[in-house]
């Protein structure tokens, strides 16, 4: 019905007639966007600070926050809608950053401790809803203050950033690495029974073992294994037993793999 400039001018065009012609679900950056603030309007009757990517003139796209209000006509048809929109990216980008910060290990980008108890907790909900398999798979540097006592906490770093990458490209897209603390991480494996995690933690400890690392030559890892039982399981209890079975790896003569089955 109406637009201001200064909306215009937030989405790049010339005037407010030339943004008029248009539909309003050119200015999303995805469409059903579009489709699903209306269908909210229809049932709350009003929105207030949805933050939306929408895309300007110049194909660019921005984060924008929109506080709006249907108005509905004697039929209950949605006749048209009264709003502000605001330009939010920077705000955006700095909660994202924020969010980054409290869930990613600031030395290797991936998840960190907090945000994978999180996500196993989850993963064990579904796992117990579902009847599904659900394995975690734990590790551990070998010899690891041996690293940083010979060549010093510069090259120890550079080990686990290399090692979080080295994980990475064995995972499926499903699994989550994440670093536990110090020289430890973690595998979450969901919809993997020990059989399948153990194999996992195989192949892992391999390219670990295989690879040659910058000053500090070959580097080992200990790996133990765990998979939800039953209902009565929690993430505590899991990541204990896969705690267990990497110290049986440890007391073993490290550089292999311990599942929960051969330690009971």
């Amino acid at each position: 019905v109406r637009i201001n400039r200064a909306v215009a001018r937030m989405f790049g065009y010339k005037s407010t007639d030339e943004m008029m012609t248009l539909p309003p679900t050119v200015l999303y950056q995805n469409p059903a966007d579009y489709a699903a603030l209306l269908d909210e309007l229809y049932i709350q009757g009003s929105l207030s600070d949805r933050v939306v990517q929408m895309k300007a003139a110049d194909g660019v796209t921005f984060w924008a926050s929109m506080t709006v209000s249907g108005q509905f006509g004697k039929d209950g048809i949605l006749e048209w809608i009264d709003g502000v929109i605001a330009n939010v990216t920077e705000r955006k980008v700095a909660f994202d950053h924020l969010r980054d910060l409290s869930e990613r290990d600031g030395l290797t980008a991936i998840y960190n401790r907090r945000m994978a108890l999180n996500l196993l907790r989850l993963e064990l909900e579904r796992a117990r809803r579902y009847s599904h398999p659900l394995s975690l798979v734990m590790f551990d540097i070998d010899r690891f203050k041996l690293v940083n006592d010979t060549f010093g906490h510069d090259i120890g770093d550079i080990v686990i950033r290399t090692i979080a990458e080295l994980v990475q490209r064995d995972l499926r897209r499903s699994d989550v690495l994440a670093r536990w603390g110090g020289e430890e991480f973690v595998i979450i494996c969901p919809e993997t029974n020990l059989e399948g995690a153990t194999g996992l933690a195989e192949k892992v400890r391999n390219s670990i073992l295989n690879h040659g690392f910058p000053f500090a030559g070959k580097v080992t890892i200990s790996d133990g294994v765990a998979s939800f039982r039953d209902s009565n399981d929690s993430e505590d209890s899991l990541v204990k037993r896969a705690d267990k079975a990497m110290y049986v790896s440890k007391e073993r003569g490290r550089n292999c793999v311990t599942d929960e089955a051969s330690v009971l």
